[in-house]
Parts: structure tokens; C-alpha cells; sequence
């Protein structure tokens, strides 16, 4: 306490200096003619003191001489915000120099170099280091995150400065120019020289203004530099902190485990010990030795917790990122066709949200089982608290007998092995509490910076070219093109490949024999539906079962090819040896199979006395045109489905090339 205080007195002396220094450099900036703050202060109190003077008369002086005032102060602001960068720029270079000199890897210290956390230390004691070093960890944060904002501010400057530097010696020459012409206002000679010490002060004013923001543009490059060096030494003081943090998270998750097994083990001795003895002393055993594996097992998730945390985090912060390089280049106006391109993969590359939801509903579940759990054991340790009141009670069901005494020490010994346990297991259940729901916010942010970014790339995409339009150029090279792609693909494997997938498969083989069997009957399919027609629009006949009947049918109609195409595509996606070719393939022929379905179903549903005509009423010369239609868009259509899947599958960097292209174009 006896150094604190000469500190304490040390430190406002220098403040105080250094204010009296600052201020005797701005009032040595300003010219020696310039009328002085004091004589203005005085001329205000006689002004309010004068009694010759009408109120408003009094009003406009007074006016006039603070305005002076006020040009006074703001000259001297200037002129010390002008001295302050002349002095931030002749330190900069040295600090910077001290600063980057500290954080060379060479000169760089490890974090835990004199670090008492070492792994004999007490588990209290590193509790309470860790909350030390969290709380440093959010001062560190937030002082980086100042200089941050700080930085961007300095990188905005030099346009406003420049803006307001043109404005300011304008507005200095249009002062210069009153000055110099000669009044011709007919008012007293008090309101004339009070007039004329408001132009002198806003010319000085003004001057020095323009001089603090040529001063803060030339000195502009160092100070960022300076600003920028401070900020690296942040981000590795932040760096530092977090790796000392990660290392006493270690050595806690360690001592916790080991203390929680230990628990364990003694509690199942003291559980196996007891076997045979009274059952009071039994059933507590078993619920002492009950309770210390359910803190066994959270401490074992503790971990667990902090890695899916960390991975989230991370996750979230890389989205951050290429969110706002995303908006900043697209604000830049300045794109390409590669722009679109990355940001498409970037799409592709969301995280797909269903598992966070449904890790969520099972977080919300455990989290009410521990408040369940902790409101259980709070009451029981309430309970118990008098270990030697709680020994009395339980001993009334022991036996009246010579061993009273020892079973009584027996009881009081699980009593407080119970209570021990009971602190245990509400220290651990609100230390696993805290992490779930530090997992819960740190998921909120990912989901909420995810549906952001995917909301903004839903937006902007479609606007946003993805490939270079096709050439002749293109046309040409895409025989050479597709050759190396599908030789890269291993093309010349790829039929004993989808042999070997597909002949021993019972799915192919069910699905060939039913789409056989449904082609083989398809004439009777044909006339069970042409025959329901007779029944339709009589009341007597007319029933809701037939239109049902008849729809089933119609699909059935439908099926046979695209049950094929389905089945063979689902089997070479999902065989253990399948290739990026044939996985390409496989993915392409189920969604072929997926548009034939709705095209052929269409078709069917078009069929003379089929569904269209008979129980819709569709007029029988739009059926005639859809079915033409349907005839002449079926199979290109088909075709460049299957063109352009397997063309993404084989190059999704390139988005399918030239390949690509002419599917879409098909």
C-alpha cells in the first residue's frame, strides 16, 4: 500500500504535465496578435455586467464574443491534435520497430515459458488461473477489436480528409478576403471590434485546421503501420493467451478425469466391501457407487463438448469470413466469371442445417435432465447436511446388536462419502450445463451467419455469370476435353466395372422382373382402364374408387423404365467400389429416372379414354397436342439431363465444361 500511493501521485503529476505541455504548444501555435481567451472571458462579464446596453444589444455582443472564444478553443484543438500526430509520427517508426522485433519468431517466447499451471498443481488452483486467464482473454478481445475498428477508421480517412482539407482552405481564403475588406457596417465601435475578433479567430481557426489535416494526411502511412503493429501484437497476446488457456483446459479435463475415476473406484471398493452386511449399509454403498459413475461419465464428456464448441467456432468464422470478402467484393463492382464460379462452390458448400437442428432438440434434452439431475441433488445435499443427524436416522433400521457402534461409523463414512459425491456431481453438472449452452450459442451464430450467407448467395447468384460464354474455340477442343476427362474417369473401365456392380444384385434382378412383367401386361392395363370409362358421369356407376383405380393404374403404365433406371443408378452410387464415373453416372440415371416418371405418367394420364379424357374432361385436342409434344421433348430432355449430371460429376470445378454447356443448350 505505501508504494501504491507515490505511484498513484507519480502518474497524475506526469498526466497533469503532459496536459500543461500539450496546452502551451497549442497556445504557441496561435499568432501573437490574436486577441487572448482571458480578454474575451473579461469582455463577456462586462458585457452581462453593463447596464447601457438594451437585452438584445447584450444578447448579439455576448454572442459574438463566445463565438470568438469558441474559434479560440478550436485553434488550440487543432493545433494540439496536430502536434499530436507530429509526435505519434516520430515515435512510430521506433515502436513499430520494438514491436515487430518482439513478435520475430526467434524472439517469440512459448506460451507457458514461465507458467506456473504445471501438471502437479492443485485443482483449485488452476480453476482459479483459468478464470484469471479467461477474464484477461476477454480483455485481450476487446482490445483487439478496438484496434480494429480503429484500423478501418484510419483506412476511411484520407478521402474525408482530403474532402474537408479542400473545404477548409476555401473556406480560410473566404475568411482572408473579409478580413481584408474594410467594414461598412454603421454599428458601434464595440460591436465593430467584436466583429472583427470573430473573423480574426475563424481565420486562425480555420488555418490551423487545414494545418492539423495535412499534418494527419503526411503522417497518415506511419500511423497506420503503427496501428496495424499494435494489432499484430494483440492477435498474438490474444494467441498467447488461448494456447495457455487450451494447455490449463488439458490439465483440468486431466484432473477432473482423474479424481472421477478415483471416485468411482473407491466408491464400487466401499460398494464390494459391504456385500453381506445390513441392507441399509448396502443400498447406500450401491448409491454412493451409482452417483460417482454418473460423474465419471459427464466428466468424460466434458471434452467432447469443448471440441464440437471449438469446431463450430472455427466453422463460423471461416463462413464469417467468406461472407464478407463475398459482399465486399460484390459492393466493389469490380467481378468476373471466376466470381461466380467460387461462390457457387462456396454454395455448395454450406453446412446442411438438419443435424444442427436436430442436435439442438437433443441438447434442449439434456439440458432439462440436468436441471432435473442438479434439483435432485441440491435437495438430497440439503438433506444430508448434517452428516451426523443423518446417521441417526438411517441407524433406527440397524439391528440392536454388539456391532451397532462399527455399523454406525460405516454409515457415517458413506454419508460423507455421499456428500462428497453430492458436491462432485453439482460441480460437474453445471460445469457440463455451462458447456452445452456455450455449444447452443456458439451453434445460434453458425446457424444464424450460415442462413445469412446462403440467403445473400440466393439473392446474388443468379445474376452472377459462373462460366465464360461458349466459343467456337470450345467447340472444338471438347473432343480432346472429354477424352481426358473420361480417361481420367477411367472410361475403358467402367463396363466390367457396372457388371461386377450390378449382376449380382437382387434389387436389378426384382426390379427387371417387374418392370417385365408390367410391360407384358400392359395391354390388359390399357383395357382394365378403357373399360372403368363406361362407368364414369353415370349417377348409378359414377364412384370416387374408380378414379383412384384408374390413377394407379396409370402409373403403373409409367413404371417399367424408370424403376429401372432408378434401381441401377441407386446400385452404382452406393456400391463400395464405385468411381467417381460410375458414381456420376449412378446419380445421373436416378434423376433421369425421377423426370421420365413424371413425363411418362403424363403421357399416360394423356391416353385416349384414359384419365385426362375420361375423368378430368380434358378437350381430346389439347390431349392430341400434349401427346405429340410429350413425344417430341421426352428423350432430348432425357438425354440432357443424363449430358449434363455426368458432365458436373467428372469436373465439378470446371462446372461441366464445354460439355455442360450443350446439355443445357439441348
Amino acid at each position: 500500500m505505501r508504494t501504491v500511493v507515490p505511484v498513484v501521485i507519480a502518474c497524475v503529476l506526469w498526466a497533469a504535465w503532459m496536459s500543461a505541455a500539450c496546452a502551451q504548444e497549442a497556445d504557441s501555435a496561435l499568432p501573437g496578435w490574436l486577441i487572448k481567451a482571458a480578454t474575451l472571458e473579461s469582455k463577456i462579464a462586462e458585457a452581462e455586467a453593463a447596464t447601457d446596453r438594451t437585452e438584445e444589444a447584450k444578447t448579439r455582443l455576448i454572442e459574438l464574443y463566445r463565438k470568438a472564444l469558441s474559434n479560440i478553443q478550436a485553434a488550440k484543438d487543432n493545433a494540439a491534435s496536430a502536434a499530436t500526430f507530429r509526435r505519434t509520427a516520430e515515435r512510430a517508426p521506433a515502436e513499430v520497430q520494438a514491436i515487430r522485433a518482439a513478435l520475430a519468431p526467434d524472439a517469440a517466447a512459448e506460451p507457458m515459458v514461465d507458467f506456473d499451471a504445471v501438471a502437479d498443481t492443485p485443482l483449485i488452483a488452476l480453476e482459479e488461473r483459468l478464470q484469471k486467464e479467461q477474464a484477461a482473454l476477454a480483455a485481450a478481445e476487446a482490445r483487439r477489436a478496438d484496434l480494429e475498428a480503429r484500423l478501418v477508421t484510419l483506412q476511411q480517412r484520407p478521402e474525408a480528409i482530403s474532402q474537408r482539407l479542400t473545404e477548409a482552405t476555401q473556406q480560410r481564403e473566404e475568411a482572408s478576403a473579409q478580413l481584408q475588406t474594410p467594414t461598412t457596417d454603421d454599428s458601434s465601435p464595440v460591436f465593430a471590434q467584436a466583429q472583427k475578433w470573430v473573423m480574426e479567430t475563424r481565420y486562425v481557426a480555420l488555418s490551423t485546421e487545414t494545418t492539423m489535416l495535412e499534418q494527419e494526411l503526411s503522417t497518415l502511412p506511419l500511423r497506420t503501420r503503427l496501428l496495424e503493429a499494435r494489432l499484430d501484437k494483440e492477435v498474438a497476446n490474444v494467441d498467447s493467451i488461448g494456447e495457455r488457456i487450451r494447455v490449463l483446459d488439458e490439465l483440468l479435463d486431466r484432473k477432473r478425469r482423474q479424481a472421477a475415476e478415483q471416485a468411482t473406484t473407491e466408491a464400487e471398493q466401499t460398494q464390494r466391501e459391504l456385500e453381506g452386511m445390513h441392507p441399509v449399509l448396502v443400498a447406500l454403498s450401491a448409491e454412493n457407487a451409482a452417483l460417482s459413475r454418473d460423474v465419471n461419465d459427464i466428466t468424460q464428456r466434458l471434452q467432447a463438448q469443448d471440441l464440437v464448441r471449438q469446431n463450430l467456432e472455427q466453422l463460423a468464422e471461416r463462413l464469417s469470413a467468406d461472407y464478407q470478402d463475398a459482399r465486399e467484393t460484390l459492393e466493389s463492382g469490380e467481378v468476373t466469371d471466376d466470381l461466380g464460379r467460387i461462390l457457387l462452390q462456396q454454395f455448395d458448400a454450406l453446412p446442411d442445417l438438419r443435424p444442427f437442428t436436430q442436435n439442438d432438440q437433443l441438447r434442449r434434452t439434456d439440458i432439462a435432465d440436468l436441471n432435473v439431475r442438479r434439483l435432485k441433488y441440491r435437495a438430497e445435499a440439503r438433506r444430508i447436511a448434517d452428516a451426523e443427524a443423518t446417521v441417526e436416522r438411517l441407524a433406527r433400521e440397524l439391528p440392536a446388536d454388539a456391532d451397532t457402534e462399527a455399523q454406525k461409523a460405516k454409515l457415517l463414512e458413506l454419508v460423507q462419502q455421499r456428500q462428497a459425491l453430492l458436491d462432485k456431481a453439482l460441480e460437474v453438472n453445471s460445469l457440463y450445463l455451462g458447456k452445452l449452452r456455450e455449444l447452443d450459442r456458439a451453434e445460434q451464430a453458425l446457424l444464424a451467419t450460415a442462413a445469412e450467407y446462403d440467403a445473400y448467395l440466393d439473392e446474388q447468384l443468379p445474376w452472377l455469370r459462373n462460366a465464360k460464354p461458349m466459343r467456337l474455340e470450345d467447340l472444338r477442343a471438347m473432343p480432346s476435353e472429354l477424352s481426358m476427362r473420361l480417361a481420367a474417369a477411367d472410361l475403358s473401365g467402367l463396363p466390367r466395372l457396372i457388371g461386377q456392380q450390378l449382376a449380382g444384385s437382387p434389387a436389378l434382378w426384382l426390379a427387371v422382373i417387374a418392370a417385365g412383367a408390367l410391360l407384358l401386361r400392359r395391354r390388359a392395363i390399357i383395357a382394365a382402364i378403357e373399360s372403368v370409362a363406361a362407368r364414369i358421369g353415370k349417377p348409378t356407376t359414377d364412384r370416387m374408387g374408380h378414379t383412384l383405380r384408374v390413377l394407379g393404374l396409370t402409373l403403373l403404365l409409367a413404371a417399367p423404365l424408370p424403376l429401372l433406371l432408378a434401381v441401377v443408378g441407386w446400385q452404382l452410387q452406393v456400391d463400395s467400389g464405385a468411381t467417381d464415373l460410375s458414381a456420376a453416372l449412378g446419380l445421373a440415371l436416378t434423376r433421369v429416372a425421377l423426370h421420365l416418371s413424371i413425363l411418362f405418367s403424363l403421357g399416360a394420364i394423356c391416353l385416349p379414354h384414359g384419365l385426362a379424357a375420361v375423368h378430368f374432361r380434358w378437350p381430346e385436342r389439347s390431349l392430341k397436342l400434349l401427346r405429340s409434344q410429350l413425344r417430341v421433348f421426352v428423350w432430348p430432355f432425357a438425354a440432357a439431363v443424363l449430358i449434363v449430371d455426368v458432365a458436373l460429376g467428372i469436373d465439378q470445378a470446371e462446372t461441366g465444361g464445354t460439355l455442360a454447356k450443350l446439355g443445357l443448350l439441348l
